[in-house]
């Protein structure tokens, strides 16, 4: 699941159950771990750009779709 679809999945549970239930607040996390994810993803990213180590874009792109689409794209091994 990515960001967007957590972060839809939590609001349309906390519109039923309240923002305090504790589903919701379970959702919430886990969409806080994607987006930390995503954050060092990026911050890696950046890290090799300032050390003059480009990253493929093979790599970059591999990393991304990884980090966006997860285990369904695993078991293809892309």
């Amino acid at each position: 699941m990515n960001i967007s679809e957590k972060r839809q999945e939590m609001i349309a549970i906390a519109k039923i159950a309240g923002f305090t239930n504790e589903d919701t607040i379970k959702i919430s996390q886990e969409l806080d771990e994607l987006i930390n994810q995503y954050h060092r993803l990026v911050i890696n990213v950046r890290k090799q750009e300032e050390q003059h180590e480009q990253p493929s874009f093979q790599k970059y792109i591999k990393q991304s779709l990884l980090f966006l689409y997860g285990a369904r794209l695993k078991l293809h091994n892309i």
